[in-house]
Order: structure tokens, then C-alpha cells, then sequence
């Protein structure tokens, strides 16, 4: 039984357009217009939120920072932005608890990636649990190895053959060298049983991670990953069909960038195609300009978008291919202001398949917003992040808040 706790907390509703939240209309008439947004907290600072609908509810998660064990804190709402319950969870007492990411569950739950690190060991494990809108969960599987070997997640969703699939990485601190592989991971919950794959570049020797993944047609994923070597940098998906074959095609990301690429996120696009996002250069995050691109099966480049504001960091973080042929929907991370008065900023960008921007919209603040996760569920699109300044009304209570927002798209 999840704990339950009192929230000292701010929950505000807009309805309509804020003046910090606009949209533009690059070309076509579209718009992306905002219906509402919430801004939530607690009395301590949240991250790393994650979203996911299940069950017509919207469940919008993230890790509380506190002086003892970091708890999950998790809001639900229903289609139209009204609270239906919130409450926190410890897994394991002792233990930090971060959320990774939310996938939608059997039932109107959701299934939560959680990484928990004990730091007297010191050691993280991974932890899949399938959680209902009142804090109540069971773990369905969980892995951990030894001191200094830690388990990062990344991602998390369901195959088309009904099985869930996670992704991450598993950093050894425990030698002379870090080293870090590549960690696939397929969950069945019809079986109740799980297949873990590590992986590396054969002969090579650096960090490996698994930073993304889409459903692969007929079952399976396409698993987005970085790699960094003494040589270089870069990112490419492997298509894996069968997690259970010791090999997987895969295509490099080379996109024509000349500093290389880090996907931060991967879907499935019309003919084969993928679309990826991510960074450039891999090396310089300072100097990071965010991309989105489509590519074909062979990794031959069809279009690429770059977002930048120089001397600050600017990356796609998130990725939404809308049904019936209306596009993708990528949110970037930018800014806005100069010099001191930088900060960060939202840029939500609505695409045809072509690569033509057919909207835009930013959700800003006069602190610092950052874009986590994406949704798509009844023609609605849902927007979860993180601020530490006034989004609606008020600052951020505990110093950073998370925030949910929704959007409606007109063409």
C-alpha cells in the first residue's frame, strides 16, 4: 500500500490563453491553441516529471526532492483538468526513488519505471510497478547487482504484441574505469516474466545508453541509444524485432552534423520511417542545438529541423506522431531573454509529415520551464514539465514545481 500524505500545495486552473502561453501560426492557418494548465507542488522541489493517460485519466508524476528518502508524488486528473486525487509513494524505505517513465496499464493504471538508489551502499536499482489512481501498487519486476553498479531508466512503452519494454543503461563504478551498457529490458504481463539484453558496440570500449524507445510493428522496438568512445560521439536506433536474438539491425544518426547527435527521443513515421530528436553537438551541451528530424529505414536523411538561441542550451526533448496523418508534435527546450535575464522556455511545434512547421506555441514563464513528456488522448494534446517560476499564478512553492497543460490543435 502506497503512503499516503498531506500535500501543502499549489493547484491553479486558466482556462483559455495565458499571456506568456501564445500560439503563432507559421503557415496553413493551424494554431495550437492552450485550454488550461496546473501548476503543482509541494512544500520541496519536484523533477523529473513523466505523464501518461490510462483509463480516460491523466496521470502526471515526479520525484520530490526531501532531506530523507526522495519519495514519487503523483497527480490525477481527469480529461478536462480536475484533480482526482494525489498522493506520494516510497518503494523502499531508505531508499531515493526516482520516477523514469509512466506508460498507460490494464485497467486505468499505469505502469511506473522507477530507479531507486540506496547511498549507503552504494547501488541503484530498476523497478517496473503497476500503479492505480489511489497510490496503491504492486512491483511486477525489479533488478539490482552490487555496490557501486548502478541502474539507470530512461524509457518505457508497450509493443504492439502487448509486452512492455525498458530501456536505460548500467553504469560500473566498481573497477578502475566507469563503464557504462546499453539495458533492454521486454516485461510480458501475461507471463509474468522478463528477458534483459545488455549491450555494447562489439570491441569497443565507453559509455552506452539506451535513451528511447517506439513500438516496431508486429512486436518489439525501436531502441533510440548514445554512445561515447575515445573516438567520438553519436547516436543511432536499433530495430529490435526480438530481444531475444543476440543481434539487431540498427542505423547511425549522422543527420549531417558535423559534431555529432544525442537522441532523446524516437517514433515511428509514415513508409518505415522514424522520426528523432535530440541535440547537436554531442560534446558541448552549453552550446546545444536542438534537432528534429525524419529519417529513413537505411538512416538516409528525408528532412531536419534546428532550433537555436546561441550561447544557451536548446533540445527536443519529446516527440508525438498525431494520428491520421496530421503530423508530429516535438517540444523544445530554448530560451528566451539575454544575458542574465536567460532562462529557459517551452516551444511546442506542430509539423506535417513533410517537415513544414504548420504551428507553434511557447509556454514560458519568468523562471525557468523545461518539456519532459508528451500525450495525445480524445484530440487533446498534454504538455508535462517542470518551472520554478509563476506559470499561472504564484511561484513555484517548494522552488521548482511540475505543471500540466493542454492544448487543442486547429488546421
Amino acid at each position: 500500500m502506497a503512503m499516503q500524505k498531506r500535500w501543502a500545495m499549489g493547484l491553479f486552473l486558466l482556462a483559455g490563453l495565458l499571456a506568456a502561453c501564445g500560439g503563432q501560426t507559421p503557415s496553413g492557418g493551424a494554431t495550437i491553441e492552450q485550454m488550461w494548465i496546473h501548476q503543482v507542488g509541494t512544500e520541496d522541489e519536484e523533477y523529473s516529471p513523466a505523464l501518461a493517460v490510462s483509463g480516460g485519466k491523466l496521470f502526471l508524476g515526479g520525484t520530490i526532492v526531501k532531506e530523507g528518502d526522495d519519495p514519487l508524488g503523483f497527480w490525477v486528473f481527469d480529461a478536462t483538468g480536475n484533480l482526482q486525487s494525489h498522493f506520494t509513494v516510497q518503494t523502499y524505505e531508505g531508499k531515493d526513488d526516482d520516477l523514469e517513465a509512466l506508460a498507460p496499464g490494464p485497467d486505468g493504471r499505469v505502469y511506473a519505471l522507477v530507479e531507486e538508489t540506496d547511498w549507503g551502499v552504494p547501488a541503484s536499482d530498476l523497478t517496473l510497478l503497476d500503479l492505480d489512481d489511489q497510490g496503491n501498487f504492486t512491483r511486477l519486476w525489479t533488478r539490482g547487482y552490487s555496490a557501486d553498479i548502478y541502474l539507470h531508466g530512461e524509457d518505457l512503452v508497450q509493443g504492439e504484441d502487448g509486452a512492455y519494454y525498458l530501456a536505460g543503461y548500467i553504469e560500473d563504478v566498481s573497477g578502475d574505469e566507469r563503464v557504462e551498457e546499453g539495458l533492454l529490458v521486454r516485461y510480458d504481463p501475461a507471463t509474468d516474466e522478463a528477458v534483459e539484453k545488455n549491450f555494447t558496440y562489439s570491441g569497443a570500449s565507453g559509455f552506452f545508453r539506451f535513451r528511447a524507445l517506439a513500438p516496431y510493428p508486429g512486436g518489439g522496438v525501436y531502441a533510440g541509444w548514445d554512445w561515447e568512445t575515445v573516438e567520438g560521439c553519436g547516436s543511432s536506433v536499433l530495430f529490435v524485432e526480438d530481444i531475444n536474438n543476440t543481434t539487431h539491425r540498427g542505423i547511425a544518426l549522422g543527420l549531417g552534423l558535423d559534431g555529432g547527435f544525442r537522441i532523446t527521443a524516437v517514433a515511428p513515421a509514415p513508409g518505415g520511417d522514424l522520426y528523432v530528436a535530440g541535440w547537436t553537438p554531442c560534446r558541448d551541451f552549453i552550446q546545444a542545438k536542438a534537432v528534429v528530424a525524419r529519417v529513413k529505414s537505411d538512416g538516409s536523411l528525408v528532412w531536419k529541423k534546428s532550433y537555436d538561441v546561441p550561447g544557451v542550451p536548446d533540445v527536443a526533448r519529446a516527440l508525438l506522431p498525431l494520428p491520421e496523418g496530421q503530423g508530429l508534435v516535438a517540444a523544445v527546450t530554448t530560451a528566451q531573454g539575454s544575458g542574465e535575464e536567460t532562462h529557459a522556455e517551452i516551444l511546442l511545434v506542430w509539423f506535417d509529415e513533410d517537415g513544414n512547421e504548420l504551428a507553434t506555441a511557447t509556454v514560458g514563464s519568468s523562471g525557468d520551464d523545461v518539456v519532459f513528456d508528451l500525450a495525445f488522448a480524445g484530440g487533446t494534446l498534454y504538455v508535462a514539465g517542470t518551472t520554478d517560476g509563476e506559470l499561472v499564478s504564484g511561484e513555484a512553492v517548494g522552488g521548482r514545481d511540475l505543471f500540466l497543460a493542454a492544448f487543442r490543435l486547429n488546421r
